[in-house]
């Protein structure tokens, strides 16, 4: 049998909840067991219990411990310890299954628990010993890099739809470097059940969209969905036959922002249907509406070559703003970068994205006093504002407030 390593935090909760009566019981389960035993360094810790969240909520008191009822509908309490957040979450049958939630019931099986899960690899414990309980072979599947649901796979997604989304979400999961493996009838199920994702709200589509673009592996979730129509019922019309020439980087916005624009998707209405929030709808316009193709191929071929860039880019920075620069950069990069035959292409991203946060932003010497001065007024200062900047840039933002201003009356 495997042995899973605890975390003290851990201990600490399966001690307290041990000491409430005898048999009451504590384990770490699903993603923090699924990485350790694919070798990954666990994000987050989710535990499951016999106990009901009431007395979880009293033992952890009891204690002098601070707890959050998160989701105490469904059994799920949040506890606080040595600042680390852990869900712990009573033992849970399903009664009723719509598509879109389940009404639950409190249980005392652990196996029981189990089936009600998704995928096998999610649906293995860990106790305060470090004992495994794999009751569906996840263990095996993680081996296998194997996505598949337990029991039928077609009944398990009639359950909630948006296992379809969960289900290619995790096939980013793992390297499929030497070759795909699919579970053919979870597959085939998700393909074929996905019409019904409209029943599904757009928030929770949403939100399993930037998991799926920020997956560890996304390339091969993303064209499986994109062959089989998948990306197409959640209103994303991607305009594409294939994204070999794409690199997917850790930021989802980025991702997203590179597929519609290599789509030519102008009409950006989606992303207000999906719920994405302004602050992202805006950065995404920005991406696609500001053209800088050809400076950014030439700028990445001087960092490739290591040549000098920093005099051109500080330049354009201050002309569209750091922060905008950078993501129009790595959103051309991620398009681009295959092109250029670059043996480490994660590494250089990120070697390259250190070059350009380093480089320093400067603030425009002249303002709205320094023109109303040579005696102009409301709009035409906001004019004359602008051609100060632009004749700053033109000289690499090395001139100082009265060489600008002896320029602007020269311009004058």
């Amino acid at each position: 049998m495997s042995s899973i390593p605890i975390p003290e935090v851990v201990k600490v909760v399966c001690q307290i909840i041990s000491s409430f009566a005898h048999g009451s019981e504590a384990r770490i389960v699903g993603g923090y067991v699924r990485d350790i035993l694919n070798g990954k360094i666990p994000k987050e810790i989710d535990m499951a219990t016999n106990m009901l969240p009431e007395n979880v909520i009293g033992i952890f008191s009891k204690h002098s411990l601070h707890t959050i009822p998160t989701g105490i509908k469904h059994g799920t309490i949040t506890a606080i310890i040595n600042n680390i957040q852990i869900e712990i979450t009573t033992l849970r049958v399903d009664v009723k299954c719509n598509g879109r939630h389940a009404e639950v019931v409190f249980g005392d099986s652990w196996e029981e628990d189990a089936q009600r899960r998704d995928f096998t690899i999610n649906a293995m414990y860990a106790d305060v010993n470090g004992n495994l309980y794999d009751y569906f072979n996840g263990q095996d599947d993680i081996k296998n890099k194997i996505v598949k649901f337990i029991g039928d796979p077609k009944q398990r997604i009639h359950e909630d739809y948006l296992r379809i989304m969960r289900y290619f979400r995790f096939l980013g999961y793992f390297d499929y470097t030497e070759g795909l493996m699919l579970h053919y009838e979870s597959f085939d199920a998700s393909v074929e059940l996905s019409e019904n994702l409209q029943h599904i709200s757009a928030e929770r589509i949403r939100s399993e969209l930037m998991k799926t673009l920020s997956s560890a592996y996304q390339y091969v979730p993303i064209s499986l969905m994109l062959k089989h129509g998948i990306l197409n019922r959640i209103g994303l019309d991607f305009k594409l036959e294939n994204i070999d020439s794409l690199y997917f980087c850790d930021d989802p916005i980025i991702n997203l922002a590179a597929l519609l624009k290599l789509s030519n998707i102008i009409d950006l209405s989606i992303l207000k249907t999906l719920k994405f929030s302004n602050n992202e709808q805006q950065i995404i316009y920005k991406l696609l509406n500001i053209e800088f193709s050809e400076i950014f191929d030439n700028i990445l071929k001087k960092l490739l070559a290591s040549e000098e860039v920093f005099d051109e880019i500080h330049v354009a920075m201050q002309e569209i703003g750091k922060d905008t620069y950078i993501q129009l950069f790595e959103m051309h990069y991620v398009m681009r970068i295959k092109l250029f035959k670059v043996a480490d292409i994660s590494n250089t991203l990120t070697h390259f994205l250190m070059i350009l946060n380093s480089i320093p932003t400067a603030i425009m010497p002249v303002k709205g006093d320094d023109i109303m001065k040579l005696g102009f007024t409301n709009a035409d200062i906001g004019n004359q504002l602008r051609i100060a900047k632009k004749l700053w840039l033109q000289h690499k933002c090395k001139i100082d407030k009265i060489t600008i201003l002896r320029l602007l009356s020269n311009v004058l």
